[in-house]
């Protein structure tokens, strides 16, 4: 009876094991360091610079390609056993048309794999394969800012003059990592847009948030900490401010849920 007993309660052990290892969190901070394309059993490398980040509820990523390039997707996902489904909401290709996509998923000692499976242009069977290494948690990190935000408005003061508008971008802190995304008028006309990004390190402490971008689309700023006063209306709502010799920039974020 005891040994029955036992056997039952070790299978129950292991089920519950099983069970638990299903839901294996992907919350956390990656650099991209293969990707590869094989279509007709040929194998393309991709070359680029990306980083991707997931909250326990979003994602976001952004690359620099070979060319300068920039692209970018931002939404929500979902992990179930070995298979990822997320739901892009804003895009540089796509920008807000939704797009949900389902992909396999499977960690490794480095971090975690992905497939992307689907059929080219041409109608044959590609694969996507991007390997992931996991980047070290950054501490001290914010429980105030560490999840997903949305800017609302923007305001510039130049001297006397005040001027608002909406800019589109996406910012995420995540584990001590920062990362924003979007897309901006080039000319006063606001017919011709760019993308843009940057991501890296930052601290915060009462008030004082300080940036500093590892990897940017503005090799200018790369390297370059930024001091901004942060200033929080609620759990769900920031506004940050920065200062230049003429200008005053100061943002406001919504947090997406």
């Amino acid at each position: 009876m005891k040994k029955a007993l036992f056997s039952f309660l070790l299978s129950a052990s292991l089920i519950a094991c099983t069970s638990t290892s299903k839901d294996t969190s992907i919350t956390g901070v990656y650099n991209l360091d293969k990707k590869v394309l094989k279509t007709d059993g040929k194998d393309s490398a991709m070359n680029g610079s990306q980083v991707k980040m997931y909250t326990p509820t979003h994602f976001l990523w952004a690359n620099l390609g070979a060319d300068s390039t920039v692209n970018f997707s931002f939404g929500s996902y979902v992990l179930k056993g070995d298979s990822i489904t997320r739901t892009s909401i804003y895009s540089s290709t796509k920008l807000d048309t939704t797009n949900v996509l389902t992909y396999s998923f499977k960690t490794t000692e480095k971090g975690y794999s992905q497939i992307v499976s689907y059929k080219n242009a041409a109608g044959k069977e590609s694969q996507m394969i991007e390997d992931y290494s996991t980047l070290a948690t950054n501490m001290p990190a914010s429980i105030d800012l560490e999840g997903a935000w949305k800017q609302v408005n923007t305001t510039v003061i130049d001297k006397k003059d005040t001027m608002k508008f909406t800019n589109i971008q996406y910012k995420v802190f995540q584990n001590g990592y920062f990362m924003f995304v979007r897309r901006y008028a080039t000319d006063s006309t606001q017919k011709t847009f760019k993308s843009g990004f940057g991501t890296g390190k930052y601290t915060y402490n009462n008030g004082n948030l300080e940036e500093s971008s590892d990897l940017t689309s503005s090799q200018k700023y790369k390297g370059v900490k930024f001091k901004i006063a942060v200033k929080f209306n609620g759990k769900d709502e920031y506004s940050q401010s920065i200062s230049d010799s003429t200008k005053t920039y100061i943002e406001t974020y919504s947090r997406v849920k």
